[in-house]
């Protein structure tokens, strides 16, 4: 994976958030996304209920359940200091 700043984008950072998504498959096929802003953001949050229902939806086929569930446990600990542990599980998997 490569990721890399765009000038464009980051001029008008944190105003807007903006996206190039370019995804090279190892057939060589390319998707590309061009500039798109995020759907959330500081001033139009999601609701509790659809940041955990994005989540669901994505983490099972993703992480495995219980990963997912270390992750999602660790998230909601963060008042309690846990965001080394929410690092530790997202790069090196369940403890």
């Amino acid at each position: 994976m490569v990721a890399r700043e765009y000038n464009d984008a980051n001029k008008i950072f944190p105003i807007k958030r903006l996206a190039k998504v370019i995804i090279i498959l190892e057939d060589d096929r390319v998707f590309v996304v061009d500039q798109v802003a995020s759907r959330w953001h500081e001033t139009n949050l999601p609701s509790a209920g659809k940041l955990k229902n994005k989540y669901h939806i994505i983490e099972k086929p993703l992480l495995g359940k219980k990963r997912a569930q270390s992750i999602s446990d660790a998230v909601n600990g963060l008042n309690e200091g846990g965001a080394l542990t929410v690092l530790e599980l997202l790069v090196g998997g369940v403890r």
